[in-house]
């Protein structure tokens, strides 16, 4: 019979988790870089030089405008607060200076707490339109996440916003904006294919009605946070970029998102409050959302996120990712370690999938995860996203075609539905080794190489998962 986790266990467990993000969030900068540093601070002005803190740029825009080298570096000044989407350049580092607080870097244009930009629409149902147009929001956050909004999400199908229960309804949100903070963006919706009309659509514009029973949100919360339709440090396709000590929050699709690329770093950095936005809607007029706190779609090599505290994705905490078909992919290199990942839907994902009988030259190698603390997957922000098996090693049934893939000293700590999910049909097996497992009795412990759900089962569940897993130094306990 397997232990049950005591009170012991559990206050080891908080106790590192504890360690960790004490850890992370007073790592120092000590980034290497050979060409020019430029800075930006609160005080600064974009119509300077940037080249020392006294010269300093002030916004992000100016940053993504900037015509930067390989070998250069960005620095914004900690306890800052730097709002809007930062794009990369290859080959440069974006990092820290000064004292203080890891620099905030927002999504929003602005802290959505003011009363004038909130106007009450229906006074019955005390439901509140944002009158600025905005993207698709995926999160609205209250107060530093004393609360955050429940995003309602209907159908599109036939021109109309209909419910997803029952697509005869038109959705209204006076009527299903039920509960305290409830929301609902109403958007434009656009087609990326005119032959078509109806499939790959997305939203554009539009504007967020929020039900809030107890007056006007901006005289309720002094701080709303807004979470928009863009990847909030995107890197497209670019080579050898560092994302290091920053304070990443609040956007709709990734934190950090980027396509193929070699040396992607990102290292001690917070990142939270992520996702929630529509990815698409699909040729029937169901809604399609996502978001991942960092993620590579398409082929990776030498890419890195280490040392991070990564919690509140709508989505999966870290993941590597593309649907390959007949063109060829290379994966390898990968490490995610010394990582605490909490309350995402996905702890970790990863898949290489629908690779076309000819496509024989895909590979998916040298993986390493290891030592890092999950915690909680489907829980929080994470358990909003309906429908998804969720895990904290999720590789779906994908042919992941491997070789040299490790994870090992890692603490899964409990899941809503199955710890692991580690899919492969093709190449070497995953080698698991000196994992911890904390799940609830007969739960789902999860699936190993096929689609076999193994249950966590008190009597048996370590015997069976070592021997469908090959695990060495596994420790299994039950969850109270």
């Amino acid at each position: 019979m397997l232990k049950y986790a005591t009170p012991e266990l559990y206050a080891e467990i908080d106790r590192r988790s504890a360690e960790y993000k004490e850890r992370i969030l007073g790592t120092k900068t000590e980034v290497r870089y050979t060409g020019t540093a430029y800075y930006v601070s609160e005080k600064g002005d974009d119509a300077n030089d940037g080249k020392s803190p006294e010269t300093a740029w002030r916004t992000n825009e100016k940053v993504s405008e900037a015509e930067l080298l390989e070998g250069d570096a960005v620095f914004f000044e900690r306890g800052g607060l730097f709002r809007g989407q930062i794009k990369t350049k290859p080959g440069v580092t974006y990092s820290a200076y000064g004292e203080g607080d890891k620099p905030k870097i927002y999504a929003y244009k602005e802290n959505c707490a003011i009363p004038e930009k909130w106007e009450l629409v229906d006074k019955d149902a005390m439901i509140w339109k944002y009158t600025d147009e905005t993207s698709d929001i995926g999160l609205i956050l209250f107060n530093d996440g004393e609360a955050y909004a429940n995003k309602l999400i209907p159908s599109y199908v036939g021109g109309k916003f209909v419910l997803r229960s029952d697509n005869s309804v038109e959705f209204n949100p006076s009527v299903h904006l039920v509960e305290d903070l409830d929301y609902y963006h109403h958007h434009i919706v656009e087609s990326s294919n005119p032959a078509n009309p109806n499939a790959n659509l997305g939203p554009r514009g539009g504007h967020v009605f929020l039900k809030c029973v107890k007056g006007n949100p901006a005289e309720v919360f002094s701080s709303i946070e807004f979470s928009p339709r863009f990847n909030l440090i995107a890197n497209a396709r670019n080579n050898n970029v560092v994302i290091d000590n920053l304070c990443i929050k609040f956007a709709g699709c990734h934190g950090v998102g980027s396509g193929t690329c070699d040396g992607l770093t990102v290292v001690n950095c917070e990142i939270g409050w992520i996702g929630g936005c529509i990815q698409y809607y699909t040729p029937a007029g169901s809604v399609v959302p996502f978001g991942n706190g960092v993620e590579i779609y398409g082929g990776c090599h030498n890419y890195t996120v280490s040392n991070n505290w990564i919690y509140e994705c709508y989505d999966a905490g870290i993941t590597h990712q593309v649907q390959a078909h007949a063109n060829k992919f290379e994966m390898f290199d990968i490490e995610y370690c010394d990582n605490l990942i909490e309350n995402c839907v996905y702890s970790i994902e990863y898949f290489l999938s629908r690779l076309t009988p000819e496509n024989t030259e895909t590979t998916m190698k040298n993986v390493l995860m290891a030592r890092n603390i999950m915690r909680f997957s489907g829980f929080g922000f994470g358990k909003r996203r309906p429908g998804h098996a969720n895990a904290h090693i999720k590789g779906w049934s994908a042919h992941n075609p491997s070789k040299n893939f490790v994870i090992e000293d890692n603490i899964m700590d409990r899941a809503t539905d199955m710890l692991i999910h580690v899919g492969f049909s093709m190449g070497d097996k995953v080698v698991m080794r000196n994992n911890t497992y904390i799940q609830y009795p007969n739960g789902e412990f999860g699936r190993y190489e096929t689609d076999e759900l193994m249950r966590y089962d008190i009597d048996k569940a370590d015997k069976i998962a070592d021997e469908k897993t090959g695990e060495v130094g596994a420790k299994y306990y039950i969850a109270y």
